[in-house]
Order: C-alpha cells, then sequence, then structure tokens
C-alpha cells in the first residue's frame, strides 16, 4: 500500500481527511504533518498531536514561522476585531499559507516516499471565503505544478472538494471521528470564540446534522 501525508491542523475537517485516510490506506502508511506558521492559536498544535497519537499514525510537527515573520496577518499578531465585521476575514488573511503548506508536504512526501499529499478543503471554503488561495483555480494550479514538478510521481487529493462542510462532518460521524480532540477557534486557546470562521463553520455543520458540539458542552 502507498503512503500519503494527510496537512493536520487541528480543527474537524483534517481530522476527518486523516481518519478516511487512516481507513483506506492503514496507520502505518500514513504521515500526518502539522505546521506550525506562526498562528496565535496554539491550541490547535495540541490538538493535531492528540489526533495523530489517536490514530496512531507517523507525526511530524514543523515550525515554518520563519517564512511569515514578514506578514502583518492578524492571525499570525494580536488584533481586535468586534464579533461580526466584514473585515475579519481580510485581516485573518495569510498570504499564500496554503501554497506553502502544499509545497513543504510536498517535499516531506517525496523525502518519505509517499505518492499524495492529502488536503481537507471543502466547497464552502471555496464558495463563501474571499481567501484567495482557497479557490478552485488555486487547487487545481496546485495540483498540477505538484504533477509537474514531480514528473507525476506525486499527486495532490483532495478528497473533500465537492462537498459541503455539513456532508464533510456527516463522513466524520460515520467514521467515529473523536470530535471532542478537535480545535476549530482561530482567536482562543481557551474557549471557542463563537464568532471566527472557524466557529461559526463548525456550529454551523453540528446544528445541520442535529448533534451537539462536545467542546461546548463541558
Amino acid at each position: 500500500m502507498s503512503k500519503t501525508v494527510v496537512l493536520l491542523r487541528g480543527g474537524v475537517d483534517s481530522a476527518i481527511c486523516l481518519a478516511q485516510a487512516v481507513k483506506d490506506r492503514g496507520s502505518e502508511n500514513v504521515t500526518a504533518l502539522n505546521l506550525f506558521y506562526g498562528q496565535n492559536s496554539k491550541k490547535e498544535l495540541e490538538a493535531a498531536k492528540r489526533i495523530a497519537e489517536h490514530y496512531g499514525v507517523n507525526y511530524i510537527p514543523m515550525d515554518i514561522s520563519k517564512i511569515m515573520e514578514f506578514s502583518n496577518s492578524g492571525m499570525l499578531h494580536d488584533y481586535s476585531i468586534e464579533p461580526g465585521e466584514d473585515k475579519f476575514e481580510e485581516q485573518t488573511n495569510v498570504p499564500f499559507r496554503n501554497g506553502l503548506m502544499i509545497s513543504v508536504a510536498s517535499a516531506v512526501a517525496l523525502s518519505i516516499g509517499a505518492d499524495s499529499v492529502q488536503f481537507a478543503t471543502h466547497a464552502d471554503e471555496s464558495a463563501g471565503l474571499k481567501y484567495p488561495d482557497c479557490k478552485p483555480e488555486f487547487f487545481r494550479a496546485m495540483a498540477n505544478a505538484l504533477a509537474v514538478g514531480t514528473d507525476e510521481s506525486l499527486r495532490l487529493e483532495l478528497p473533500f472538494a465537492d462537498m459541503s462542510k455539513v456532508a464533510v462532518m456527516r463522513l466524520g460521524e460515520k467514521l467515529e471521528v473523536p470530535f471532542e480532540l478537535t480545535w476549530s477557534c482561530y482567536v482562543s486557546d481557551d474557549e471557542p470564540c463563537g464568532y471566527c470562521v472557524g466557529c461559526t463553520g463548525r456550529a454551523k455543520a453540528f446544528e445541520a446534522l442535529d448533534i451537539e458540539d462536545p467542546l461546548l458542552s463541558k
């Protein structure tokens, strides 16, 4: 069975992606790569480690924050923004974050003999967010770059690209993903803030599935 590298951030989407990869290939053929790029929230890093341990996969944490030290993104520095402000996405955009993550994951994948990199973007992100590196055409371009740049020995796999957030969460429920180990908030490391993109998307999905978010029931 061929190996794959899953970009694991600690939220529900990447946890579900990891669960599916383990189901398809076996834990011994899956590597979870967690990249610290300087983000304010450190709890998602802890969540990624817990999820990787739960599935018994090879876990690689990596610090790439030096690359982002010149960015003024609110995700990387202290910022004050009120709930509901329409500039939240603009202020929390991290320039080319997805491109950087996929590139690093590709180098790691080639080094360990994997044939694919898996990234857990879904259709709601491409339709509802203003981040330029969440667009379908961006991921198509990156997939092509990986194919050309590796003589087609490495693929970019986007298993949820045509699925809604709710559909992804429904899959996670079916796979019995431990949602209590995940963390989605961009703002807080204590309690979910309830208004950032991570929190609102998560809340809507749990509500649509009519199940309680374990992070809010503690």
